[in-house]
This record gives C-alpha cells, sequence and structure tokens, in this order.
C-alpha cells in the first residue's frame, strides 16, 4: 500500500471506484497521521504549561507562569502550524506522485488535519470546543475521504 491515494484512469469505470475496501483505505491514506501525532504531542505539552490562578487570594507562583489563554493560544498556533506543514508534506515529499493525487492530498490533508486537530485541541482545552461541531466535521471529511479519488488526466490527443 503506497502512502498516497492513487488516481484512476480518466472516463474508465475500474473495479477500485467500487470497492469499499479502497474507500476505506483512502480515509487513512488522507489523514496525515504524522502530523497529527506532533500536534497531539504540542497539544500535550501546551497542557502542561503553568497558568496564573485567577484566584487573587491564591499565593504567588514559586516559579513562571503564563496567564490564561496561553494554552488556547499555543494550541491554535499548532494547529496552523500543522496545516501548513501538512500543505508542505505533500507538496514537497512526494516529487514522483502523479500531479493529480498530489492536487488531492493538498488540499484534503490540510482540511483533515485541521479537523481531527480540533478534536485534539478540544481534550485539552474544552473552552471553545464545540462537540457537535466536530462530530458533524468528522462525519464530512469521513465521507468525503471515501468517495474522494482522484482521476488521472486523459493523455494528449495524438498529433
Amino acid at each position: 500500500m503506497s502512502r498516497l491515494v492513487e488516481t484512476v484512469s480518466a472516463g474508465a469505470k475500474t473495479a477500485s471506484r467500487s470497492n469499499p475496501k479502497d474507500g476505506i483505505e483512502r480515509i487513512a491514506k488522507y489523514i496525515p497521521a504524522e502530523i497529527l501525532a506532533f500536534y497531539t504531542m504540542w497539544t500535550q505539552a501546551a497542557a502542561l504549561l503553568p497558568i496564573k490562578s485567577a484566584d487573587p487570594d491564591a499565593p504567588p507562583p514559586d516559579s513562571l507562569v503564563f496567564p490564561e489563554g496561553t494554552v488556547t493560544i499555543a494550541c491554535l498556533v499548532g494547529l496552523v502550524l500543522g496545516a501548513i506543514l501538512t500543505y508542505a508534506y505533500f507538496d514537497r515529499f512526494f516529487p514522483e506522485a502523479k500531479p493529480e493525487s498530489r492536487r488531492y492530498h493538498r488540499v484534503i490533508s490540510p482540511i483533515a488535519f485541521l479537523i481531527y486537530g480540533y478534536t485534539i485541541w478540544g481534550a485539552v482545552d474544552p473552552s471553545y470546543f464545540v462537540p457537535g461541531i466536530a462530530l458533524m466535521a468528522t462525519a464530512v471529511l469521513t465521507l468525503g475521504t471515501f468517495l474522494a479519488q482522484p482521476v488521472a488526466s486523459p493523455p494528449p490527443a495524438g498529433g
């Protein structure tokens, strides 16, 4: 199994278009697991940041503390950085891949990263997390990646 989604011939109805197993493999291939793993580590590190207590009667901290909202900002920075890295990953590291396949990955994979990243962020910083939005976005993404298969460009007409 290659890392990228394979293209199908233009105009040809192939078995891979109707094979559910291929659709399930496409779901896994579009999700940028390598970058999601890094983002998961990033959000867990952000959750460990010491945050200043909002309680005015709390004793002064003995060490460096960060203001409220730091975890949110750190997770947001990681989310944006991860989306950019996902695009660059599929743009730069697969030069031998067919252009149609790379194009699909450059569009779908950053969107997949943002949706799954939002879900991961919700476990660390629930202040901006809406479970219904995460559920619907994940369901739409899953269905879309199940169906999205790049079609190879037809060869140029002989001349």
